[in-house]
């Protein structure tokens, strides 16, 4: 028991600055949704309080009068620097008028009122209550670690094991609890008008938000539609990253760390580098420091929008690239392969378009990585990612979990050669944790260089393979401009940042730009 005290312990504190830093998170998704509020503008904090380390009195700061409702009021203490008021209340009967609360915030309450018809009651007050709109959150019912408990699957387990199994918890919640987890649709059933978003970690968030804002005044209509509006694309775009993966934020320590592998094997200085699945052009902007010139191609429009620097990019798909033969240098795929429709025609492109002599740069998942890094789904549900031993699963089972592919060191050889390329170099690289707020993140980065000069790279996250294509190297005059327009082509508006490049959209493999 001790031992278990201390464990419990150890976890809580680790657990303390990542919760708060997730409800933050939350806050500012709220807040984003609210907009500037006017003065007159009142809050409702159904079963609130100000946070583990007052991470809410942040959001109370921004309204005229704050109301929290919670059936225990002496946790619900007001400070100097953010009054409002507490009220001993069920929060399934709110002792509110209809829409006499401009706003309705509750963060991670629905699951405890009780059964469904106690959670339907609560949403339907909220509901009721709101003028503007509402942010309620609840956990994830799908994510695989229990947040209340810390035990992995524990809301899937029959109500008697739980009761056994709860003692063992090293989380918040030791004893037997009456806890209703949501999915995302079921909080959709119980807010129905409300958009669903899922935040937290990446791809599989912990938490669910359902999140609505009305508008009944008319001096409001215009900005509140554009504000439901990006949220609306956001949800969109998570679906879509979903199927083709989330880019990598500009200077994480992803991208640093697959720079550095291509600096070693590669001498980009004079040559014309083609970014095949650039996304958001974190790694084309790096590539575009060291040669002389760089294009960006990715089939998402939206993201190439958000370049940051003036470098020229393509829509258009990697089975069909829209350029003359034999005209790069060096073409690179970064995580990019496995999302493809069609992987081998991708290999054949990039043989044709580049050099005599020029190189194909692959990083791809490593399918004796423990865990599988991208979603899981059963049918609808989503799952995963990060699920132990599903990465393992023969390729017919795989198929039917994950919608990326995934490679061992052979196939992806294979699949190489077929294509024409003669091997250069290859290696592994461990996880790089960018998103997970870990304490001893470096002392892992330090020790994971070693471990990937050693047997026990076999099992990194990601294969890394670098490809010749025969013939002699040379190396050649920059790319004087961009791709010249062509009939099979279109223009697309400039993006919002300012900038002097051109995106152009590619649709007809039968013509190609010289």
């Amino acid at each position: 028991m001790q031992l278990q005290n201390k464990v419990s312990e150890m976890l809580l504190k680790w657990a303390k600055p990542v919760h708060k830093r997730l409800r933050g998170r939350k806050v500012d998704l709220f807040l984003r949704l609210v907009g500037k509020a006017p003065i007159r503008d009142t809050l409702l904090d159904v079963g609130g309080e100000p946070g583990i380390g007052g991470e809410f009195l942040r959001l109370y700061r921004r309204f005229s009068q704050v109301f929290v409702v919670n059936l225990d009021t002496t946790r619900v203490k007001a400070t100097k620097a953010c009054q409002f008021s507490a009220i001993k209340a069920d929060g399934c009967a709110l002792p509110f008028r209809t829409q006499s609360v401009s706003w309705v915030f509750s963060n991670a309450v629905i699951e405890h009122v009780g059964g469904w018809e106690a959670q339907v009651r609560l949403a339907n007050e909220i509901r009721r209550v709101a003028s503007n709109g509402y942010f309620v959150t609840t956990p994830n019912k799908f994510f695989p670690i229990e947040q209340h408990t810390f035990l992995p699957f524990y809301q899937f387990l029959p109500t008697w094991a739980q009761r056994k199994l709860v003692r063992f918890s090293p989380g918040y919640v030791r004893q037997p609890t009456e806890i209703h987890l949501l999915s995302a649709k079921q909080l959709q059933e119980l807010f129905p008008e409300a958009t669903i978003v899922s935040t937290g970690f990446p791809v599989l968030g912990n938490s669910l938000v359902a999140l609505h804002r009305k508008e009944l005044r008319p001096e409001r209509i215009e900005k509140g539609a554009k504000c439901v509006s990006n949220l609306h694309s956001e949800a969109a775009r998570a679906r879509t990253f979903d199927q083709f993966g989330e880019p990598a934020p500009y200077g994480s320590y992803a991208v640093k760390k697959r720079i550095e592998k291509i600096d070693e094997a590669l001498e980009l200085a004079g040559r014309t580098v083609l970014d095949l699945g650039c996304g958001n052009g974190c790694y084309t902007q790096e590539l575009a420091r060291r040669a002389a010139s760089v294009c960006g191609v990715d089939i998402q429009l939206f993201l190439l929008k958000t370049f940051r620097q003036s470098i020229p990019r393509v829509q258009a798909a990697g089975e069909s690239l829209p350029f003359a033969s034999e005209i790069f240098d060096a073409v690179t795929l970064i995580e990019v392969l496995e999302h493809t429709n069609c992987d081998t025609k991708v290999l054949s492109e990039c043989f044709r378009v580049l050099k005599p002599g020029g190189r194909l740069v692959l990083f791809v998942p490593n399918k004796l990585y423990p865990f599988e890094s991208h979603p899981c789904h059963v049918g609808s549900w989503q799952i995963g990612p990060n699920i132990p031993f599903v990465s393992w699963l023969p390729d017919f089972a795989h198929k039917r979990l994950c919608r990326a592919r995934i490679y061992t060191r052979g196939k992806l050889f294979s699949m190489a050669h077929e294509a024409g390329f003669q091997d250069y170099k290859s290696g592994y690289i461990f996880p790089p944790l960018d998103s997970f707020p870990l304490p001893f993140k470096e002392a892992y980065r330090r020790a994971s260089r070693r471990l990937e000069r050693s047997f026990l790279a076999r099992f990194g996250v990601s294969i890394y393979a670098i490809f010749r294509k025969a013939g002699p190297s040379s190396k050649a005059s920059p790319l004087e401009s961009t791709p010249m327009l062509e009939h099979s082509a279109q223009q697309v508006d400039e993006p919002a940042i300012a900038s002097p490049d051109r995106i152009w959209t590619y649709n007809d493999p039968g013509e190609r730009w010289r």
